[in-house]
Parts: C-alpha cells; structure tokens; sequence
C-alpha cells in the first residue's frame, strides 16, 4: 500500500510537469492529475485523461506496467493461493465422503448380517411354535382320550 501511495503520488507530479502546458485543460493540478495516475495504474484507463506528448506518453506506459507489478501481478498470486486452498477443501470434503460412504458400506454389510441373524431367529422361533403347537395338541389330544375314556366308563357303568 505505501508502495502503491508513493508510486501514485510520483506519477501524479511527473505526469502533472510533463503534460500542463500541452493540457492544461487535463491536467490541472497534481491532485487532480491522480485520477490520471490511480486509472493507469490499476489498468483501468478510462480513456477521459490522456497524455498528448511523447514524453507523457512513455510516462504513461512506464507507469502502466509499473502498475502491473503492483496490483495486477499480486492480485493473480493471491487468487491462485484461494484456489488452490480451494482445491485443497474440495479434496478434503471429497475424500471425507469417500470415508462417509465407507463406513456406510460397513454399516449397510452389518445390517445385513443382523437382518440374516433375525430371519434365522424367526425360523427358529417359527419352528419352536409349531413344535409346541404339536405338543399342545398332542396333550389336548391325551385329555381328550381321558375324557372319553372317563365318560365312556361312567356310561357303561350305568
């Protein structure tokens, strides 16, 4: 920044020298002259400011690139370090839905087994319950026996 302020205020004054007389118009005062030197310097150039004299004119390309190395040269750095932390999340977020993914590949497979681990309970269950379902008859099957034998007893007893 103070790099930048020097630069502009040294363009500004140079400008201002070099062009007055041609434009006065134009270049009227160093503080006005800036607005010159802050739009060839961020490589604006609006195009309203421009110098007419072959030594403005040599100002105004040195100034220009000078310029570049300033704002235009470390503006791209810094968008390339956002991304490349940029790429760098974007990687992270993806290898932390492969992990994702995974585990719920992991967890998918243990469902399974415990769903085949039920199943093979509920046969066995099912199993269980028609063996006492025969069981039950075959007791209800006995006392009915019983009973017929008792009152088949008690009639010809009569």
């Amino acid at each position: 920044v103070f790099l930048a302020l020097m630069l502009l205020i040294l363009a500004s004054t140079a400008m201002f020298y070099v062009e007055h007389e041609a434009q006065p118009e134009h270049f009227p005062s160093i503080p006005q002259t800036m607005w010159w030197a802050v739009t060839s310097m961020t490589t604006v150039g609006y195009g309203d400011i421009v110098p007419i004299t072959c030594v403005g004119k040599v100002l105004a390309c040195i100034v220009s690139f000078v310029g570049l190395g300033i704002f235009a040269l470390p503006s791209g750095i810094i968008s390339q370090g956002f991304m490349q932390a940029l790429e760098k999340r974007r990687k992270a977020e993806a290898e932390e839905l492969v992990g994702m993914y995974s585990e719920s590949c992991q967890m998918e497979r243990m469902v399974k087994r415990e769903v085949e681990q039920l199943r093979a309970s509920l046969a066995d269950l099912r199993h269980l319950a028609c063996d006492m379902q025969v069981d039950i008859f075959a007791m209800r099957r006995q006392r009915a026996d019983v009973l017929v034998a008792a009152l088949d007893k008690s009639w010809r007893s009569r």
